[in-house]
């Protein structure tokens, strides 16, 4: 048994033929999944007419794309702020907060 030498002619063109076989594999599934889509949208469409009722509208698909729309496009989400009167815990968080603060400057 002999081994053929790494990047010999016959290696690379075996490579090369198991890449077309698969190359011819994957459109053949294209072309079998865009059939059975068009079939699927026919047959969906022939039930709706049986049962008088219209396409439902698409949904979006993410809201990831929100944050790669142009600034003036994005929606920004509106910030609730608490009137301090309304609850006292936010006076009191204020309140620590300032005092926190206020401990950690230090005099040099």
């Amino acid at each position: 048994m002999s081994s053929l030498p790494l990047g010999s002619s016959q290696e690379i063109n075996d490579i090369q033929y198991q890449i077309e076989v698969y190359t011819k594999k994957i459109e053949h599934e294209k072309i079998n999944l865009k059939i059975e889509t068009e079939r699927y949208n026919n047959q969906l469409e022939v039930l709706l007419k049986l049962q008088n009722k219209k396409r439902p509208a698409k949904k979006k698909k993410s809201k990831t794309k929100d944050k790669y729309a142009p600034p003036h496009l994005r929606v920004l989400p509106t910030l609730k702020k608490e009137k301090p009167l309304e609850n006292p815990m936010v006076i009191i968080k204020e309140v620590n907060k300032k005092n926190y603060d206020s401990e950690r400057v230090s005099f040099s």
